[in-house]
């Protein structure tokens, strides 16, 4: 992983995902959370991710469908489930 990009944490559990959040911040990882799969897929096409801790349970959709939809980028980034 790059540097300069972000760790994204996808995951509808506010505790979860600030947990997670804040132990990579520690570590010195710039970390976002968003908490739908249409917010993560959104926030990958943007670029600049280039690791995804995922929740394959999420309000919109299935993590694996967030997965397979990420990986038609150009440069997809790496998952973590």
């Amino acid at each position: 992983m790059e540097s300069e990009e972000a760790v994204l944490v996808v995951d509808d559990d506010a505790r979860v995902a600030a947990t997670l959040s804040d132990f990579l911040t520690g570590e010195g990882y710039s970390a976002a959370v968003v908490r739908t799969g249409a917010e993560g897929l959104r926030r990958i096409r943007e670029g600049g991710v280039g690791l995804v801790l995922l929740d394959l349970r999420l309000p919109d959709m299935k993590g694996s469908a967030v997965m397979r939809e990420a990986q038609l980028n150009p440069a997809p980034p790496e998952f973590i489930i």
